[in-house]
């Protein structure tokens, strides 16, 4: 039997898609969870820049906001991911709200 001597749970018992992520979650630092949220923002802002920049932003950060609180389920993302993408949301939906006013 050979003693696992690092902070990494056993790579050879990954059965799913999330026991890799939390394996490569653990392995990088919390990192991973960080990055997918990340890129679930900059994919979805692109994909709606046909949009004005307040609407795409707005709608951006509040599907980052949905997939950090159902990654903190899973256990990929903690509490500080949650708090930023809340405070990135009302950002954006105050952004927009201002921007509104103005134009009439």
């Amino acid at each position: 039997m050979v003693l696992n001597t690092t902070g990494f749970a056993n790579a050879s018992n990954l059965t799913g898609f999330v026991d890799i992520i939390n394996y490569a979650n653990v392995a990088t630092g919390y990192i991973v969870g960080d990055t997918l949220l990340i890129g679930v923002f900059v994919v979805t802002f692109l994909a709606l820049k046909n949009y004005p920049t307040e609407r795409a932003f707005t709608t951006a950060s509040f599907l980052t906001f949905l997939s950090a609180v159902m990654l903190s389920i899973l256990g990929l993302a903690g509490e500080k991911q949650i708090i930023l993408s809340t405070i990135a949301f009302l950002a954006a939906t105050f952004m927009m709200y201002y921007n509104s006013r103005g134009q009439g």
